[in-house]
C-alpha cells in the first residue's frame, strides 16, 4: 500500500473544517469521507470483522474530550453511510 499523502489529507481535514465552519455540512461531511478513504483504506473491513472498533468509537464518541468525540462521531456516521451495522 502506498504511503498517504500527508499534506494532501491535512488539506482535506482543513476544507472539510472550513466547509462545517460556514454551515456547508453537506461538502464539510463530503470531503471528511474522502479522508477516511484515502487515510483508512481498510476501516470499514477492519469495522466489519472486529466489532471492538466500533464500541471503542462509541465510548470515544461519548468523550467530554470535544475534539476526540467528534473525529468518533464522523468516523462512526462514515461507517454507517457505507453499511456497517452500528
Amino acid at each position: 500500500m502506498n504511503k498517504p499523502n500527508i499534506k494532501f489529507l491535512e488539506a482535506l481535514v482543513k476544507e472539510a473544517f472550513d466547509c462545517y465552519a460556514r454551515g456547508d455540512n453537506e461538502d464539510g461531511t463530503a470531503i471528511l469521507n474522502t479522508f477516511f478513504d484515502r487515510m483508512h483504506p481498510d476501516l470499514i473491513k477492519d469495522a466489519m470483522n472486529d466489532k471492538k472498533l466500533i464500541y471503542a468509537l462509541i465510548i470515544a464518541k461519548n468523550s467530554k474530550d470535544k475534539v476526540e468525540s467528534f473525529s468518533a462521531t464522523a468516523m462512526l456516521n462514515y461507517l454507517k453511510d457505507r453499511g456497517v451495522e452500528i
